[in-house]
């Protein structure tokens, strides 16, 4: 799921350009990315995610949204993803570890389970 609101505007180009674009290497490596699909957290309640920071900040990110934040942060930039599963006692483990486990056959991430 890709959050409506995550989109960038000409003045983050413009930032982007001013700012960074000539700091920037070719490639990043972000190595520790939660990733998962909504199906694994269903049991995970609001309640549960009150009780700790990261999750209120954001407990789901399939690999089509990694994609579009990545790509809208760093533009021409390759990143290279080292993800893992959310580890709480609420989330389908195996299915989390699945979905990952397909992505890296798919050569598009590092997973981690």
């Amino acid at each position: 799921m890709i959050y409506p609101w995550f989109n960038a505007t000409q003045k983050d180009a413009d930032f982007y350009a001013e700012h960074l674009a000539g700091r920037m290497p070719e490639k990043l490596l972000d190595a520790h990315v939660h990733m998962n699909l909504l199906e694994h957290v269903r049991e995970v309640t609001p309640e549960r995610m009150k009780e700790d920071w990261a999750l209120e900040s954001g407990l789901h990110m399939d690999w089509e949204a990694a994609a579009h934040y990545y790509a809208t942060l760093f533009p021409d930039i390759e990143v290279e993803l080292n993800a893992f599963p959310f580890p709480l006692p609420e989330v389908d483990i195996p299915a989390n570890n699945g979905y990952l486990g397909a992505l890296a056959d798919e050569g598009k991430l590092h997973a981690m389970m």
